[in-house]
């Protein structure tokens, strides 16, 4: 299954081992999960990453590491479709490959995505999401 991991859930997933969105990075290391990126994705991971805060987590191999993971295995689309209006526009370009490849997006922070504004994108947070079946 493909999902888009907002970069709360991946970074809070490879920092901790026993939170819930690790079992989601679990997941996409098993091969049950597949990440959809898009440039924008993938820079916002490579910025974030990088943090001087978040050197104490990971040293630069094991962030080369993750990024050649992403690079790699991730399906990169194209969007279309520009959306405007949510209370954090950095968030768009998640929301913006969900509707496009109408995958899930899961985040920490579904406030950031309005309902008038998710174009029938699925938005869950972790917990939601691994108590689904939809995953399976």
């Amino acid at each position: 299954m493909q999902v888009i991991l907002d970069t709360n859930v991946l970074v809070s997933g490879l920092i901790s081992a026993k939170a819930t969105p690790a079992r989601i990075i679990d997941l996409l290391r098993a091969g049950k999960l597949s990440l959809v990126v898009d440039d924008r994705i993938f820079v916002e991971y490579f910025d974030v990453l990088r943090r001087p805060q978040l050197q104490r987590y990971f040293d630069q191999s094991a962030v080369a590491h993750i990024l050649d993971y992403v690079r790699s295995s991730s399906e990169k689309v194209i969007v279309v479709r520009f959306i405007t209006g949510l209370p954090d526009r950095q968030d768009a370009p998640f929301l913006e490959v969900a509707c496009q490849a109408e995958v899930p997006l899961i985040t920490g922070n579904a406030r950031h995505f309005p309902a008038e504004s998710r174009c029938g994108a699925r938005i869950s947070s972790p917990a939601e999401f691994i108590s689904s079946a939809e995953w399976l």
